[in-house]
């Protein structure tokens, strides 16, 4: 028999027996992990930025209401507010005007079409 008691012969050929075969099974199953969390990872990405989105878009919407109702009430303060003397020039001065709304970061155009 070999000096090393880890190795045995079978049929001529050195198979492992052991701790080095516990080694290579260690490997194994590291790497199927790394491959396991991986994939999962990747999933649970792909769920967040869909859910990401779909908070998103309904924001954007709700925004855009707020801003139109906000410019049609600002539009018609001002046409109360001015009497027939000036409600031709009111009207001339709020079409197609673009008022900047600092807190929320965008801008409001007011047209007649």
């Amino acid at each position: 028999m070999d000096a090393n008691p880890t190795q045995a012969h079978i049929g001529g050929a050195r198979t492992r027996t052991g701790k080095e075969s516990e080694r290579g099974a260690v490997l194994v199953y590291m790497v199927v992990s790394l491959i396991i969390l991986g994939l999962l990872g990747a999933a649970m990405a792909e769920i967040f930025s869909a859910s990401l989105i779909n908070t998103v878009i309904p924001n954007d919407a709700r925004r855009a209401q707020y801003m139109a109702e906000a410019g049609l009430r600002y539009a018609i303060s001002e046409l109360k507010n001015s009497n027939n003397a000036t409600l031709m020039s009111t009207l001339l001065r709020l079409n197609n005007s673009t008022y900047d709304l600092v807190p929320q970061g965008g801008h409001l155009d007011l047209s007649h079409r």
